[in-house]
């Protein structure tokens, strides 16, 4: 499949940055980014938003997601369904319990969850591997938030969120690639800028 080898050279020294991140830096740099989180959409006047839990080396952005539940924002967390690979926004309550922990460690809702539908959403908070100031997101290679992203209202505010170690010059990317409208790190929020020709 075209591309496969520029992503997968994008994904090891991804992994390569983050390696050398010790957990008090993702700690402190995870607390900087829930805080810009918060900043970003009480601007916005976000009153829903889909996040997520973080597997093993992505920024935390649970303290962001409590806070945002403690102020009445309506927060729904992506449910994947591995036979259909799809993924969809259900209704949480909690960033810490009644979640259940499905493949690779991917814990989300139960399906008896709630769905929300996309176009209820305000902003979706997007984890990935690498993204560069075009909006360019690598993620894991499975193309579930592709196909979420796909669904969600041109009006939908989409932020990835990474440490600023995976922010790259340019991400490959490939015609289904999503791009993001924001990326944030700990130490800048970068307003992506999408050029129209990809194919230079």
């Amino acid at each position: 499949m075209p591309g496969d080898d520029p992503k997968r050279s994008a994904r090891a020294l991804a992994r390569a940055r983050l390696a050398g991140l010790s957990e008090a830096q993702r700690a402190a740099a995870s607390s900087r980014i829930c805080a810009r989180l918060t900043e970003l959409f009480s601007s916005r006047g976000v009153q829903s938003a889909l996040a997520y839990v973080p597997l093993a080396g992505e920024p935390d952005v649970r303290p962001w997601a409590r806070a945002a539940l403690a102020s009445g924002v309506r927060l729904a967390l992506p449910l994947v369904d591995w036979a259909r690979r799809e993924m969809s926004a259900r209704l949480a309550m909690s960033v810490d319990a009644g979640l259940e922990t499905g493949r690779h460690g991917v814990q989300g809702p139960p399906m008896s969850a709630a769905r929300v539908p996309l176009a209820q959403v305000d902003a979706i908070v997007v984890p990935g591997l690498a993204f560069d100031p075009r909006g360019g997101r690598l993620g894991r290679g499975g193309g579930f938030y592709d196909r979420l992203l796909a669904e969600a209202p041109a009006r939908t505010l989409v932020v990835g969120v990474c440490f600023d170690v995976q922010v790259v010059d340019r991400v490959p990317r490939e015609a289904h690639d999503r791009p993001v409208h924001r990326v944030v790190t700990e130490r800048r929020m970068i307003e992506a800028v999408e050029a129209g020709s990809d194919e230079a």
